[in-house]
């Protein structure tokens, strides 16, 4: 794991993060990975565990080249050079999101994120049998662009609250590809979750969902720190609905191939858009944004 370079700077949507400053290297929990007090105390505490080569690269060769392939076939890519070179066609310069039928094209991936290894994490965390949501959020993301800084629950939220994500790199991902930002440490969020955090991005008809695009602008309301990393492929973040984090901005000409796969017990209440093999999926028309919202919940305050 290349730990970050300081002074070196990166774009999250409307901020520049510059390392030492106001973006750090995210801690690892690969010492602590076999230890289910320090991990919860860990997760609870800082927010997210982060292990570094959980899969290798074995383990993930096949999936990434399934995944690439069909990026190919749907013409994405820059046919070139080798599929796995991740290069877009030049033009094509949208982001993709994987659908749940094309999952059965991919089963070498679904084998991955539903492994007995990951499974079995999940159940040393969260100290019970696992239920996995059918439907994953696999993700090519192209050049210049990027993630909003956000909570899962907004998207996840008619199930239980203790539902874990686990962000995966299926292929090295450093923070110029736009690798996953994650923050921590914040203070009197209480608000946040009592408002944002209440939201439902499907019944509110959010038109994204996203807090905002300037990590800048939780620091100045909530404090915290933002985190990243030099991922390289397999490693894999696991965090809870209530954490903000988001993305930076990818700067290269390569797609970032990563996804979020969620976890939880078997035996508490799952969000029914997910929860079956073919998903309802979000059905929201979007037409409110969270800015009239935000102005609405400080206006209570």
């Amino acid at each position: 794991m290349a730990n970050l370079t300081n002074g070196k700077s990166y774009q999250s949507g409307k901020a520049t993060l510059t390392v030492g400053k106001d973006l750090f290297q995210m801690n690892s929990s690969e010492k602590i990975i076999g230890d289910p007090a320090k991990l919860k105390q860990t997760l609870t505490e800082q927010g997210y565990l982060y292990f570094p080569h959980f899969y290798s690269v074995d383990e993930i060769s096949m999936a990434k080249q399934e995944i690439a392939q069909m990026l190919a076939a749907k013409g994405f890519l820059n046919l070139d050079k080798s599929p796995l070179s991740l290069e877009p066609h030049k033009n094509y310069t949208n982001s993709y999101l994987f659908k749940p039928e094309e999952f059965s094209s991919l089963p070498n991936y679904i084998k991955l994120v539903e492994s007995k290894k990951i499974m079995s994490q999940m159940k040393l965390i969260l100290n019970d049998e696992i239920f996995t949501y059918p439907y994953k959020w696999l993700r090519a993301v192209n050049k210049d662009a990027a993630t909003g800084i956000h909570y899962d629950i907004v998207y996840m939220g008619r199930g239980t609250d203790q539902l874990l994500t686990c962000w995966t790199a299926l292929d090295d991902t450093p923070p110029e590809k736009g690798g996953l930002l994650m923050g921590s440490n914040f203070e009197n969020t209480s608000s946040l979750k009592s408002t944002y955090g209440k939201v439902d991005v499907d019944r509110d008809n959010i038109n994204n969902g996203w807090y905002t695009t300037n990590p800048h602008e939780v620091n100045q309301k909530f404090g915290g720190t933002w985190y990243t990393s030099h991922f390289n492929t397999g490693d894999i973040v696991i965090f809870g609905m209530y954490q903000l984090h988001g993305s930076l901005k990818n700067e290269t000409n390569q797609l970032r191939i990563t996804c979020d796969t969620r976890y939880q017990r078997a035996n508490e209440a799952r969000d029914e858009r997910w929860s079956n093999k073919v998903p309802l999926m979000h059905k929201g028309n979007g037409s409110i944004k969270i800015e009239d919202l935000k102005k609405a919940w400080a206006e209570t305050v």
